[in-house]
């Protein structure tokens, strides 16, 4: 998944498994991240609910559009 594909979608959440997908990481491994430091990842929106995770993806696109200019 790419930043463009983010930007396409028409929800506004992304789940942890396209986020996953964008940053190439393992998906449990960034729901434990996620889980154990909420509080380095409130850049990004995240989210945790019970054992779902979600990202904000007006912020996460913001974040890393700041990243590639």
């Amino acid at each position: 998944m790419t930043l463009n594909d983010i930007k396409a979608l028409d929800r506004d959440w992304l789940t942890i498994d396209q986020m996953a997908s964008f940053l190439e990481v393992d998906p449990q491994a960034l729901r434990t991240q996620a889980r154990l430091y909420r509080e380095e990842l409130d850049y990004l929106g995240a989210v945790t609910i019970g054992r779902r995770t979600k990202f904000w993806r007006p912020a996460v696109v913001r974040h890393f559009e700041q990243l590639t200019r």
